[in-house]
């Protein structure tokens, strides 16, 4: 009897270091993930240089320890602003497919997704030297929108 109580007790001291271990893993997650994401410097992220001051309205990002995958951001722009003029003006296909391949990754909600094709946009790309890292800002210009997708390996 005296042996089926301190095999009790070493299954229960067990099974609390597996919920402290298991606690301590979701903490370090999550402290890891802000870490990722708390830039909110489109140049320094994704190569992208935009302009101090954006409001973001709208932010979707694929879960991931890293910090990789897909992100989504759009932002409030006002037009005439002087630094849209430094965006490409003429459609670009794979800067839409690039726009879309997001939109089917993440499910965004449809009040902050532009169908491309057809509108009128302006847009800039960009890919990091390694090849690990695109990116494409994509202003529409009905909407003010300006939209931010980015994907990193």
């Amino acid at each position: 009897m005296e042996k089926r109580v301190v095999w009790l007790k070493k299954i229960g001291i067990c099974v609390i270091l597996a919920v402290f271990v298991i606690f301590i893993a979701i903490g370090a997650f999550r402290f890891a993930r802000l870490l990722n994401v708390r830039s909110e410097n489109a140049k320094d992220r994704w190569g992208l240089e935009l302009p101090d001051g954006l409001e973001r309205i709208y932010h979707k990002q694929t879960e991931s320890f890293r910090g990789d995958g897909w992100h989504y951001d759009v932002y409030s722009v006002q037009p005439g602003e002087p630094w849209l003029e430094n965006l490409y003006t003429e459609a670009n296909i794979e800067v839409e497919e690039f726009y879309d391949s997001a939109e089917g990754e993440l499910h965004v909600e449809h009040e902050y997704y532009s169908y491309l094709h057809g509108s009128k946009y302006k847009w800039k790309q960009h890919e990091s030297e390694d090849g690990l890292t695109q990116a494409v800002a994509v202003y529409d210009i009905g909407r003010g929108y300006l939209y931010v997708v980015a994907y990193s390996i």
